[in-house]
């Protein structure tokens, strides 16, 4: 199910962070996992996700923070 895409910012209407939580059930016990991620609405209405990782809070702030600083024009946050 994964897929690669190739878009230019200029398509980039919107770009947020999603953050989830999931709790993974092992043979020996479970662990809980925050998994990062940046969506980005394009200006067609598509959304699409990518995966930045598990556990990666600051590394997906700092991509989006130099995002937010390299491109202006794109508006940041849900809508």
């Amino acid at each position: 199910g994964l897929r690669w895409h190739v878009v230019t910012l200029d398509q980039v209407q919107r770009i947020f962070r999603r953050v989830e939580p999931v709790y993974g059930k092992l043979c020996c016990g479970g662990h809980s996992f925050i998994i990062e991620r940046l969506v980005l609405i394009l200006k067609d209405g598509t959304e699409l996700e990518l995966y930045i990782g598990d556990d990666m809070e600051r590394q997906a702030a700092a991509l989006l923070e130099s995002l937010q600083t390299a491109h202006p024009e794109i508006l940041y946050g849900k809508p």
